[in-house]
């Protein structure tokens, strides 16, 4: 068995864990509101102490709605803009990219966040070859 990986991460960056836990937990149920192979994959090698979140149930409905909801929308936008490119800022280790599937191959993507985080992204979800990560604050115009 590989080693999990110990996130090094600042209070902030590790938000990112509660909706990566709701994703994770959402594929657990035979009715789910959102399909994502990759979120119990990614937390299965994160060690962290998860069970802190068990009791935010409207967090993990929330999170999968809400991920399925830009899902459609941003299929939808590739589908009316084929030559659009998305940008995803926070990204955090969310698998939208993975999720759309075929529908974005041929569509860039930009996904910025913390550069912890991005550290993190690249190990647990390298990027596809139409995604560039970004390791900056949103708040940094510089990128």
């Amino acid at each position: 068995m590989t080693a999990k990986i110990t996130p090094d991460m600042t209070v902030l960056s590790e938000t990112l864990l509660i909706p990566l836990w709701a994703k994770a937990v959402e594929q657990e149920r035979d009715e789910r509101l959102l399909t994502d192979p990759e979120a119990p994959r990614m937390l299965a090698q994160i060690d962290y102490d998860f069970t802190r979140f068990r009791a935010a149930r409207n967090s993990r409905v929330g999170t999968a709605l809400r991920a399925r909801y830009f899902d459609q929308v941003t299929a939808d936008f590739i589908r009316r803009h084929p030559e659009g490119i998305i940008a995803i800022l926070g990204c955090g280790l969310d698998g939208r990219r993975e999720r759309l599937g075929s529908t974005a191959d041929h569509t860039p993507f930009y996904q910025l966040d913390l550069p912890d985080v991005i550290a993190l992204r690249e190990t647990l979800l390298p990027p596809q070859a139409n995604e560039t990560l970004i390791p900056a604050s949103a708040f940094d115009t510089g990128w």
